[in-house]
């Protein structure tokens, strides 16, 4: 087995593990201890790969999730990324809820951040070149920002209510809202 093989499968494992424990409790009760004695490795082996266990909860919600989302073309695939989002929560909700539970909204946010404004940046050059304008960079930067609070917000509401309100209606409701708004505000740029 090659090394980066042996490597995707320790990090691999000790996600699973991690997955695991969040089914059952708060990140806050699992230890790194709990992690390398499930995989059966050396507590060196865990800190070659992660940081802490922190660490290995962002690099898990990386691997899962985000690589997916990174993928999408927003300018004509929005539905089919906020579609993969709703279902990746609601697959996931009690390991998600456990998560919240323990680092809370803002480490959510912190979690994302990155790479949301990554992604909403990507989203906001690709309307400024569809209609013809460029934003002022400090003005994008705030709609960068006010979208992901509005995302977040939505994930957080969905995994610590439990709200299972029509996908649909919230899939709707989402792309009507981004699509006005963005129409609405780069034609007041032209």
């Amino acid at each position: 087995m090659k090394h980066s093989e042996s490597t995707a499968a320790t990090k691999g494992a000790m996600v699973d593990a991690l997955k695991k424990e969040l089914n059952t409790k708060p990140f806050d009760k699992i230890s790194v201890s709990t992690i390398i004695n499930d995989c059966h490795i050396n507590r060196k082996t865990f800190y070659y790969h992660f940081n802490d266990i922190y660490d290995l909860l962002c690099w898990m919600l990386e691997r899962d999730a985000l690589d997916v989302i990174r993928q999408y073309d927003y300018t004509t695939d929005i539905r089919g990324a906020i579609e993969f989002v709703l279902d990746y929560i609601d697959d996931n909700a009690v390991i998600l809820n456990n998560a919240i539970k323990s680092v809370g909204r803002d480490e959510l946010k912190r979690f994302f951040g990155d790479d949301f404004f990554a992604i909403a940046e990507k989203y906001f050059c690709e309307m400024e070149k569809k209609y013809g304008v460029t934003l002022n960079p400090e003005y994008k930067y705030f709609l960068i920002h006010f979208y992901i609070e509005a995302i977040v917000g939505l994930i957080t509401e969905r995994l610590e209510m439990h709200n299972q309100k029509n996908r649909e209606a919230i899939i709707d409701y989402i792309i009507t809202t981004i699509d006005k708004s963005i129409i609405g505000i780069m034609s007041d740029y032209r």
